[in-house]
């Protein structure tokens, strides 16, 4: 018995490892996506970090501080939507609703209101 268990216990730890290095590769590239849209979005360049807010999102979407900095850069770039993403970002617990507000913007909780 102990024989015919060995292989698939060993099968296992192989997979159980290239999942965590998976996970962690994906982790480290969202963080690096997050950390280059940040430093472009204190540069002003707002086009150039949308685009590196994009790819972090794209990898993984439930990153509040990538959809806030996001929605902040389309902002200061005049484009629309921005508000969308904010509240994104208060969804994701990144943001207060306050932050929305500040920003002229209204939670779907607000619109239902109306």
């Amino acid at each position: 018995m102990f024989l015919t268990t060995l292989p698939l216990f060993c099968l296992a730890a192989k997979i159980s490892a290239q999942t965590s290095v998976t996970t962690t590769t994906t982790t480290n590239s969202t963080v690096s996506f997050t950390q280059a849209g940040l430093d472009l979005y204190d540069a002003h360049k707002y086009k150039e970090a949308i685009s590196q807010f994009n790819n972090a999102i794209k990898e993984n979407p439930k990153d509040g501080k990538a959809f806030y900095y996001r929605g902040m850069s389309k902002m200061h770039d005049g484009q629309k939507g921005f508000c969308k993403d904010l509240e994104e970002s208060l969804d994701l617990g990144y943001s207060q609703r306050s932050d929305i507000y500040y920003y002229g913007c209204q939670t779907v909780d607000d619109k239902k209101k109306k």
